[in-house]
């Protein structure tokens, strides 16, 4: 399918513990800082998300919401 392009990011404990700092420093859910770890882990430079506030750079994310 279309999908099997793009990579898959596996997630280990150094990423779970970097998930954690994220969580805190940005006062993230642990689900949106592991995202925000693979998509670090994947060289991405933009995130689009609906659940994270647009505008307000994570990690060296350029985060946008496709919807707004």
């Amino acid at each position: 399918g279309a999908y099997s392009v793009w990579p898959i990011a596996t997630i280990d404990a150094a990423d779970l513990l970097a998930a954690s700092d994220f969580e805190e420093r940005y006062r993230l859910t642990f689900r949106d800082a592991l995202v925000v770890v693979a998509a670090r882990k994947s060289h991405a430079t933009l995130l689009l998300s609906e659940h994270l506030r647009p505008f307000r750079p994570i990690a060296g994310l350029d985060v946008r919401n496709p919807f707004a």
